[in-house]
């Protein structure tokens, strides 16, 4: 399967997001590209070469962390493992340590992602929940906003890195009005789950299915 075309998402009508400096003024395709180390990724807008994100992880016995900086190098926003419990413990910090995003997922016909985050742009904050199921025989899904599409990935499972380096390369498109960092943030974590290998606890002992889904080895 070749990369996809660029997708024009339509417009939200308001913004939705964590942080405002990343609302998407149209629609736009990253691709988050695994480097030679396993931890880490290039993230850059797919029609301007531009690199928009750098992810760098590093891991210890205890714990792995990835953090997602800016092109200065400031820390946005970070996805931190710990190895130490069981089910393993994934959560999207901000730089201060305060919770980014929450992600659940689960398993059935479909797998179910929900990422709950502040609406930081309304008035109020709304809290807002952006969900994706995605199906076991497809490596792509919507990301969706009260049955909005917000967001698009695709998984290039057949270019030559990644079938013979074990690379993965992400296609995502996000709608204009839509915070990338927050979908990015979502995607990242859905790469970290399914790609973690095996487990207990909610929707564990189904990577490889779910890995099928949207991004597995």
């Amino acid at each position: 399967m070749s990369p996809p075309q660029n997708r024009d998402l339509p417009p939200l009508r308001d913004s939705i997001g964590l942080l405002s400096d990343y609302i998407a003024v149209c629609s736009t395709t990253l691709i988050l590209e695994e480097t030679a180390s396993d931890y880490d990724f290039d993230i850059s807008d797919r029609k301007t070469g531009e690199k928009v994100f750098t992810v760098k992880g590093k891991a210890d016995s205890q714990t792995i962390s990835k953090a997602v900086l800016d092109t200065e190098g400031h820390e946005v926003f970070a996805l931190r493992k710990d190895n130490t419990r069981i089910p393993k413990n994934h959560r999207l910090e901000a730089p201060d340590g305060s919770p980014f995003m929450a992600v659940e997922w689960s398993w059935g016909p479909t797998a179910h992602f929900a990422a709950r985050f502040p609406n930081t742009t309304s008035p109020n904050q709304d809290a807002v929940e952006m969900t994706m199921d995605a199906n076991y025989f497809r490596r792509n899904g919507d990301w969706k906003i009260d049955n909005q599409v917000v967001a698009h990935v695709f998984r290039d499972a057949w270019t030559a890195k990644d079938m013979i380096r074990g690379r993965r390369t992400y296609y995502l498109t996000v709608a204009p009005g839509m915070d990338i960092a927050a979908a990015v943030a979502a995607c990242l974590y859905v790469h970290e789950r399914v790609n973690e290998g095996g487990g207990t606890g909610r929707g564990s002992g189904t990577t490889a299915a779910i890995a099928g889904a949207i991004g597995g080895a």
